[in-house]
């Protein structure tokens, strides 16, 4: 089996295959691992939003059309202010193909400035919407992340940066979190995490690499 961004990821214990996106390929130290959101990976109130590795809940499927099937396990994963991520070592005999376009793998980070705001194109392909385009909109200080089980609370995440779909379209929506956004040279500036009517909002990827201690390829 061959494993590539913008594939279907669940826990493998979610009954309700309410999945999210595998966004693509990083180092944890010497090791290739795939990358995508804690809450794409969570799957019942058994596990707590802060538990780094619950017991019995680690494995992943993955959709090879048209099933979901068993390919590999979460070695990490942390929630936190900046950060809402799972990592994914794949099993053994999968291939990983790093591929995410017509450019080919993905080559390191960019950091968007104000500069970016309202002129650089965005690209992400995701398990729910596909490939699409859209504009950086620069940051939103905080928002509000109605997570479940959290007891109705909201946890707030934080500069989270907007991107606005092109066309009128949605740049992203369910299913799409964890898609890696790239500027037009393959360099990934954030990772999708959540949506609204106005915007997708991606986690920075330097904020990623500084909080989740993994570095972008």
């Amino acid at each position: 089996m061959i494993i590539k961004p913008g594939m279907r990821v669940i826990n493998s214990l979610d009954t309700k295959l309410e999945y999210g996106t595998i966004g693509g390929v990083v180092k944890d130290g010497t090791e290739t691992l795939l990358l995508t959101c804690f809450h794409d990976v969570f799957h019942s109130p058994e596990m707590k939003w802060n538990d780094v590795s619950p017991t019995g809940a680690s494995e992943v499927s993955i959709f090879f059309d048209p099933v979901y099937k068993q390919a590999g396990e979460i070695t990490r994963m942390l929630r936190g202010p900046r950060i809402d991520l799972a990592l994914i070592k794949p099993n053994s005999g999968i291939t990983i193909d790093p591929t995410m376009n017509l450019n080919g793998a993905t080559k390191g980070k960019i950091t968007l400035t104000d500069a970016d705001i309202g002129n650089t194109t965005l690209y992400k392909t995701g398990g729910a919407t596909g490939p699409t385009s859209g504009l950086y909109q620069g940051v939103r200080p905080q928002y509000g992340v109605p997570y479940p089980y959290d007891g109705g609370n909201d946890f707030i995440l934080y500069n989270l940066l907007k991107v606005w779909g092109s066309g009128g379209s949605k740049f992203s929506d369910g299913g799409d979190s964890g898609s890696f956004v790239l500027n037009g040279l393959n360099r990934v500036a954030g990772v999708i995490v959540l949506g609204d009517a106005n915007f997708s909002y991606m986690m920075d990827a330097l904020a990623i690499e500084v909080n989740f201690n993994i570095n972008f390829t």
